[in-house]
Parts: C-alpha cells; structure tokens; sequence
C-alpha cells in the first residue's frame, strides 16, 4: 500500500528533459489524501551527484544487496526540488519506505509556494 515516503520506481526523464531511465522516487502526498485511483506527488532520485550536498538534497540509505527499509542498493540522494505528479499507474513498483528522519528533511527542503 502506498503512503507518504513510499519509495516507487518510476520512468522519468532527467531534470534536463532528456535520457528516461526508471529511477527512485519519494512519495510526500500525505497519507490521507492518497487516492486509489488518484495522482501522486513524488520528488526524483539521482545516484549522480557532488559533496558536500547543497540542502535541497537529501542522502537515502541504501546498501548493496538492497537496504532493509528502503530497498535501496546503491547510493542516491532525494532532490527536493525535483516534484513530480505521476499517475499511480505510472508506478513500476514500491522498493520500500524513507525513514521518518529523511523524510522530515525532504518535506522541509521543499520549494515555498
């Protein structure tokens, strides 16, 4: 079941609007307000970046073989200012769930509308 800080799959673009390639992805629609069939917010993941990380990017934990609660197995950081609304069939798949420490930093970090 989904939720907030679901961690899916999905087929995106990179931030340039080019290169699709399935990535990593951290669902921040609240809890309750997540549809069966309805959309959901999520902003990407990339596993290419530079340090130190500038504060609209967060590190995921992640392990090879798989992390435990994330399910991830390579290390990748959360950019908060990459939102995305996709569909929830647009979802290749949940690899598990951001742990709450993260996902207070992501939900922080993103833009002020």
């Amino acid at each position: 079941m989904l939720r907030q800080g679901s961690i899916v799959w999905i087929k995106v673009k990179d931030q340039a609007g080019r290169n699709p390639k399935c990535r990593p992805a951290v669902v921040i629609t609240p809890t309750n307000e997540i549809l069966p069939d309805g959309p959901l917010h999520v902003v990407a993941a990339v596993g290419t970046f530079s340090k130190p990380l500038p504060s609209n990017r967060v590190p995921l934990p992640w392990q090879r073989g798989g992390h435990p609660i994330t399910g991830l197995y390579k290390e990748c950081v959360a950019v908060c200012d990459w939102l995305l609304e996709i569909e929830q069939s647009d979802v290749d798949g949940i690899g598990g769930i951001c742990p709450p420490q993260q996902l207070a930093q992501i939900l922080a970090n993103l833009p002020k509308s």
